[in-house]
């Protein structure tokens, strides 16, 4: 229906945004670290977009690069994937690392994402496993995926140091350490251990 919006970002959340665009505003689920990705609220953004049904009712998904989306129209195609799934898979971590997992059945690493049972995994596994190389072929080369392929946790990290008084290259620094310390802490654990320093 859509490929993309292209407007002022009005609003911004961990999982959600708004995009206006001649005066209406497109309510937009997101993956973590999408909103952080496209910017600050009042910036002009362009965001891909997934339409689904959900209720009986359309329902748009926002992503910041074409790559995410179409990544995340292929999720939605397996078997027992829906919209809320999809969107967490890709905020479990970047998707060269979902891409990674999918290719080589790290079915371990995809159970960890709530939701994904062992079934899920293999299914995910079997009926992605094919496209996979393919995928992570383009990000690795095409440049525009390079914002999008950055951890979300770090980005949501420093986006709150960042309102909280922290120049941007001081949440990124205190962001890095804590992730050298603890490469699993969730974002929440991520900014409480950075603004401890």
């Amino acid at each position: 229906m859509f490929d993309y919006l292209e407007g002022r970002l009005e609003r911004s959340e961990a999982t959600a945004i708004v995009v206006e665009v001649a005066g209406l505003g497109y309510a937009l689920q997101t993956p973590l670290g999408t909103a952080a990705r496209l910017g600050r609220p009042g910036a002009t953004v362009r965001c891909y977009i997934c339409t689904v049904r959900h209720d009986e009712l359309p329902r748009l998904l926002g992503f910041a690069s074409k790559e995410e989306r179409d990544l995340c129209t292929l999720l939605l195609k397996v078997a027992g994937i829906g919209p809320s799934l999809a969107l967490a898979l890709l905020s479990a971590d970047t998707p060269r690392r979902l891409l990674e997992a999918i290719q080589n059945d790290d079915v371990l690493w995809l159970k960890r994402v709530k939701g994904v049972g062992a079934k899920t995994a293999e299914r995910i596994c079997l009926e992605v496993r094919d496209r996979a190389a393919t995928w992570l072929s383009a990000f690795t080369h095409d440049p525009t995926t390079k914002a999008a392929t950055r951890d979300p946790r770090r980005v949501d990290a420093e986006q709150a140091l960042v309102a909280l008084g922290f120049s941007d290259k001081e949440a990124e620094a205190r962001v890095s350490k804590v992730l050298e310390r603890d490469a699993d802490a969730d974002v929440e654990a991520l900014v409480k251990a950075a603004l401890r320093g």
